[in-house]
């Protein structure tokens, strides 16, 4: 018999500022918590790195995810856990969407 593997990837990610990843993944990393439960994938914190494992697709997303959010948190804009949920949805969706387009439209 033969047993299908799925591509386990494992990516690192460093981020210079401390504090926007802190704040990115959220009190007790309920940020990073939400993330696992939406994909297969566990992400692990430390310093200012995120260790991100797990099935290839899943693994990319969650790193495009995280950049972008970073991203945009850089120009200014606090991260909920309802917008990290959010980002997911529209990611899922389609893997190549800009976020900051969503999150960082101001409205007059």
């Amino acid at each position: 018999m033969i047993k299908a593997t799925k591509n386990i990837q494992a990516e690192k990610l460093s981020f210079a500022d401390q504090n926007l990843l802190k704040n990115l993944c959220g009190e007790h990393d309920k940020h990073l918590r939400l993330l696992e439960k939406l994909e297969r994938v566990k992400v692990k914190p430390w310093g200012n790195h995120l260790s991100i494992s797990g099935d290839e697709a899943a693994v990319l997303k969650i790193t495009l995810l995280i950049r972008q959010l970073y991203a945009i948190m850089e120009k200014g804009w606090q991260i909920h856990y309802s917008d990290v949920d959010y980002a997911h949805r529209i990611l899922t969706e389609d893997i190549h969407f800009d976020l900051a387009r969503v999150f960082l439209d101001t409205v007059f």
